[in-house]
C-alpha cells in the first residue's frame, strides 16, 4: 500500500476523538459526505451495519436513516429554546413579563411570539393556523400553543387534537381555574353564578383574584355574547378586560421599583399556567 493509504487505515494515527480514518471531521456525517463525494453519482455505496443489528443495536426492519436524522434533531433540542404561541399581543405581554418574575431562572429558555414586530393576526382562529403552519413547516423546536380556556379555545383546540401534529408541538388550554367554578355572569336570563371554566377564561382570569374585583370588592362578572355552534356553548368575556390587564402592569411597574409588593399579589393563576407549561416541556 501507498504511504497515503497505510495513513488511513491506521488506527494508530487517529489519536483524536473527532478523525475518523485521518478525515478531520466533528460529526461523523460530514465523514460519510465526504466518502460519498469522491464516487460516481451513479455507484452505490453500502454501509454494512450487519454486526450493530445482530448487536441489538438495530432492528433488522427499521429505518435507520430516518431515526438517526431524528435522533440528531433531539440532540439538539435541549439547547432551543422553547416557542410559546398564544391568542394575541396582550398575553404575550402579561405571560413573558410574569415569566421573568416567577422563574427569572429559565426565562431564557423560553421565547414568545412578537405580535409587534411581524404584525401577525391574533385570535384564536389565527393561533390555529399558526400551529398548522409550523407543523408543515417541520420546525424542531418545542412549541405550546397556548389557547384561552373559553368557549372559542376549546373548540379551536378539539380541533388541532383531530389533526396529526409532530411531538414537538402541544397545544393546551389555560387550566381550569377554582375561582371560575362559581363565578358571576349576566346574560339573557338576568344575573347568575356559573363554572366559567372551558367558556370564559381568557388570561384575564389568571391575573389574580386582586385584580378581578371592584372596589367595592365583588368579582368583575362575565358577560356571555354569541353561541359557539361548534361546541354548543356561549362564549363569554370578563366586562372591562383591558381594565383589568391595564391594572395588571401597573401593578407589574409598582414590582419593578418595590420588589417587597410582590407578595402583595394572588399569583396562583398565572403559576398554575406555568407549571402546566413546565410539564409538557419536560416530558418532550
Amino acid at each position: 500500500m501507498d504511504s497515503i493509504t497505510t495513513f488511513l487505515l491506521d488506527d494508530g494515527n487517529n489519536i483524536y476523538d473527532d478523525l475518523y480514518f485521518s478525515f478531520p471531521a466533528g460529526n461523523y456525517g460530514l465523514f460519510l459526505r465526504a466518502i460519498a463525494e469522491t464516487v460516481d453519482n451513479s455507484a452505490e455505496l453500502v454501509l454494512d451495519i450487519t454486526s450493530l443489528v445482530h448487536a441489538g443495536y438495530y432492528r433488522a426492519d427499521e429505518d435507520v436513516i430516518a431515526n438517526t436524522i431524528q435522533g440528531q434533531l433531539n440532540s439538539a433540542l435541549p439547547y432551543q429554546k422553547s416557542i410559546i404561541l398564544n391568542e394575541g399581543r396582550s398575553d404575550t405581554l402579561i405571560l413573558s413579563k410574569s415569566l421573568e418574575l416567577l422563574y427569572p431562572h429559565l426565562a431564557s429558555y423560553f421565547s414568545f411570539m412578537d405580535f409587534d414586530t411581524v404584525k401577525t393576526d391574533g385570535g384564536t382562529s389565527a393561533l390555529e393556523r399558526t400551529v398548522k403552519s409550523f407543523a408543515a413547516a417541520g420546525i424542531s423546536n418545542i412549541i405550546i400553543a397556548l389557547f384561552d380556556n373559553d368557549t372559542a379555545g376549546v373548540a379551536a383546540f378539539n380541533n388541532l387534537r383531530k389533526t396529526a401534529l409532530p411531538k414537538n408541538i402541544v397545544p393546551l388550554l389555560l387550566p381550569n381555574l377554582d375561582i371560575a367554578k362559581a363565578y358571576p355572569t349576566i346574560g339573557p336570563q338576568g344575573t347568575t353564578v356559573d363554572n366559567v371554566n372551558g367558556r370564559a377564561c381568557s388570561i384575564e382570569m389568571y391575573l389574580g383574584e386582586n385584580l378581578l374585583r371592584d372596589a367595592k370588592g365583588d368579582l368583575i362578572p362575565i358577560k356571555w355574547s354569541s353561541l359557539d355552534s361548534r361546541i354548543n356553548e356561549y362564549q363569554g368575556e370578563i366586562i372591562g378586560k383591558n381594565e383589568v390587564q391595564t391594572r395588571f402592569h401597573k401593578f407589574i411597574k409598582e414590582i419593578e421599583t418595590d420588589k417587597t409588593k410582590f407578595h402583595e399579589h394572588d399569583w396562583v393563576g398565572l403559576r398554575s399556567i406555568f407549571q402546566m407549561i413546565f410539564s409538557e416541556v419536560s416530558k418532550l
